[in-house]
């Protein structure tokens, strides 16, 4: 499986995938931008009738990416 967001299509339904399972797929700015498009697509697709969005591996979600977020965080002078 490739990419931060999997899509795998079934009919009328589409599976989306968070693919960040080595972070509990936290989300990233990468991730959310790919979710993004996926969505973006998926809601003009008049074939497409429901979504289910699971998380790969043991979490669905951790929410956001600490590690990513921080940056927001860090102003020069601030302790």
């Amino acid at each position: 499986m490739g990419g931060l967001v999997v899509v795998k299509q079934h009919e009328y339904i589409a599976e989306v995938a968070l693919n960040r399972p080595e972070a509990y797929n936290a989300f990233n700015l990468e991730m959310i931008t790919e979710l993004a498009q996926h969505l973006t697509r998926l809601a003009t697709d008049e074939s497409v009738k429901g979504v289910v969005i699971y998380g790969n591996g043991k979490a669905f979600c951790a929410g956001g990416d600490l590690k990513w977020a921080v940056q927001f965080s860090e102003r020069p002078g601030s302790s």
